[in-house]
């Protein structure tokens, strides 16, 4: 059986206020730049933040590299959202409990291709 490439990817951190909003805006550059599509998101296993903006010293640090962060807002991670995550390997349990559907499709950061 072959594997069909993501038409979506998830990347996770605790707050989604700075790991995964910035590891979203780096592949929404990326994709851009080669021309390719796929629909991107970010999310928080917390609910510390939900409805901020990135930190401001995210936001700051993105705009170094070239990157707009400003349009994304924290949000919470719900069974819901897509089966494709790409996350860190501390927020591995949390996915387990939080989209039990999504751990096998999970790829943490440790082991990225």
């Amino acid at each position: 059986m072959t594997r069909q490439p993501p038409s979506s990817l998830l990347f996770v951190c605790t707050g989604n206020i700075c790991r995964s909003p910035t590891a979203e805006g780096v592949m929404r550059h990326a994709l851009k730049e080669r021309g390719l599509s796929l629909r991107l998101d970010s999310a928080g296993v917390a609910s510390y933040h939900i409805g901020e903006a990135p930190d401001p010293r995210t936001q700051a640090m993105a705009r170094r590299f070239g990157l707009d962060l400003c349009d994304l807002r924290a949000r919470r991670l719900t069974p819901s959202f897509t089966p494709a995550l790409f996350t860190t390997p501390s927020m591995r349990p949390y996915l387990a409990s939080t989209a039990a559907t999504a751990a096998r499709t999970t790829c943490s950061s440790a082991r990225a291709p």
